[in-house]
């Protein structure tokens, strides 16, 4: 499934004047409001920033898919500095983002792992720790 917003919907989330108008020239004059368009264009057209803030506009029925995206690319930043993590309490969390990608993760989960990450005592493991709430939040 592909994650989907409309301008109404970014409207509604009062997206910033710029990005707004460059996205709504980038889909042209027969574009209408209320006709959704893929999250990705949002990528292509106005670039990384607006893409996540755009994730706020994705309408509830595609949640799960929302929660999916976030906790994989979530996973993917961590993995990037993964060699850094010199404790596996920190490692786990990048486990964790890919398993609540499948089936949502129980809050308390969410919390022991962000416990765990922080005691690690690594300054990567802060990171890891914010992606834990990042993803239980999203």
């Amino acid at each position: 499934m592909t994650l989907t917003i409309t301008l109404q919907e970014a409207n509604t989330q009062h997206a910033c004047e710029p990005s707004y108008t460059t996205m709504k020239d980038a889909l042209g004059d027969g574009w209408k409001v209320h006709q959704p368009f893929p999250l990705l264009q949002i990528l292509d057209v106005c670039g990384l920033e607006d893409a996540l803030w755009a994730l706020r506009c994705v309408p509830p029925e595609q949640a799960a898919e929302k929660r999916r995206v976030i906790s994989l690319f979530l996973a993917d930043v961590l993995s990037r500095v993964e060699r850094y993590m010199t404790d596996e309490r920190s490692r786990a969390v990048i486990a964790l983002l890919r398993e609540h990608a499948v089936t949502p993760v129980s809050k308390e989960r969410w919390i022991q792992a962000r416990d765990a990450a922080f005691a690690a005592d690594a300054a990567v493991a802060a990171y890891a720790a914010f992606a834990a709430y990042a993803a239980f939040a999203a």
